[in-house]
């Protein structure tokens, strides 16, 4: 209900060219196809009234629906409250609405058109919640997706650490026997070929003190002096032959020690990367929703695994590969429930 009142002595010129007279009405009539704020240009609204309502936000439309109804905070004097002829505009009846324009002045005017105007605000508001309980039934949609694929790809995931654990114990476990068992061996074949070509070096040396001695009282010409010296030659060369095999099976037993090492740095590496590679369809997912911080961390990991491959860098690789998977899981969980917040 509200109580026309008549214009104060002290207007301003902009509140003054603001009224009119009930004759004129016909042709200042608020005009419902006019775009929002043209029917008052008051320097309390906000300059941007005259935009649509669809470049509006739903604070900017709070705060200008907010400035009309404080239009409607006149003071109403006690004779006015008091008298018996005071008239109001209740309802939309004709009859009441003629009434009050014959009598009303220039400010019950001005109420008039910041009436129409708040209706209009509240209308544009109106269809603006209806669009906004639209999208949030559209993220809502989307928040029940992704819990459930990232309940999905928790379920996988926990299912992946499982088997890894049981693998990587029973694997560590025979590569650690494996390990120990050629290293003893190793260990066992350098000490005996240091014996044996200590020995083999010490009788050679025997022999050749013995063979100087021999010649010094020989001849030069004497033939078996000539056998000798051919014998003690080629039992150098067997001594050398024997000295390089055993030095090569040394190097393939340190080669098998390294290929196990490999074998299962790789099959780790491996294990890690197909475990990303389960989580492409998400990195799509992302990118095709805009989030492409998220995406570009994943990309990230994956590359790093995959890329080093190297025997130096594969373990330190694999231990920040395992620590990057439980970062992206929290960081999946935090996104998530910021999200559910922000709707």
């Amino acid at each position: 209900m509200i109580t026309a009142h008549k214009p104060k002595k002290n207007m301003t010129k902009l509140d003054l060219s603001l009224t009119f007279s009930p004759k004129h009405r016909s042709t200042n009539k608020y005009d419902p196809r006019s775009p929002p704020g043209s029917a008052l240009k008051s320097p309390h609204l906000s300059p941007k009234t005259d935009r649509s309502c669809n470049e509006w936000s739903p604070i900017q439309k709070v705060k200008i629906l907010n400035t009309a109804l404080s239009k409607f905070e006149c003071p109403i004097s006690k004779k006015a409250l008091n008298s018996p002829k005071r008239n109001h505009f209740e309802g939309n009846s004709e009859a009441s609405t003629q009434k009050s324009f014959e009598n009303s002045s220039s400010c019950d005017c001005k109420h008039l058109a910041i009436i129409e105007e708040a209706n209009d605000l509240i209308t544009n508001l109106r269809l603006t919640i209806s669009k906004l309980k639209k999208e949030i039934r559209e993220k809502d949609e989307k928040i029940c997706y992704l819990e459930k694929f990232l309940k999905e790809n928790e379920n996988q995931f926990n299912k992946l650490l499982v088997n890894q654990e049981i693998c990587s114990e029973k694997n560590e476990k025979n590569k650690d026997e494996t390990i120990k068992a050629l290293e003893n061996k190793l260990k066992l074949q350098e000490k005996e070929i240091t014996s044996r070509y200590a020995k083999e070096k010490k009788i050679f040396e025997l022999q050749m003190l013995s063979l100087e001695e021999d010649m010094n009282e020989k001849l030069t010409n004497d033939t078996q002096t000539k056998l000798e010296i051919a014998f003690l030659k080629s039992q150098i060369s067997k001594i050398q032959d024997i000295h390089t095999q055993l030095t090569k099976e040394n190097d393939d037993l340190r080669n098998q020690i390294k290929e196990i090492r490999m074998e299962e740095i790789t099959k780790y590496s491996f294990q890690i990367a197909s475990e990303l590679s389960q989580l492409s369809s998400f990195i799509n997912w992302f990118q095709s929703k805009g989030e492409v911080s998220l995406a570009a961390i994943l990309l990230a990991c994956q590359v790093h695994v995959e890329s080093n491959q190297s025997p130096d860098s594969v373990v330190k690789s694999l231990e920040n590969a395992v620590k990057e998977i439980s970062t992206i899981r929290e960081f999946l969980s935090n996104y998530h429930i910021e999200k559910t917040r922000g709707l």
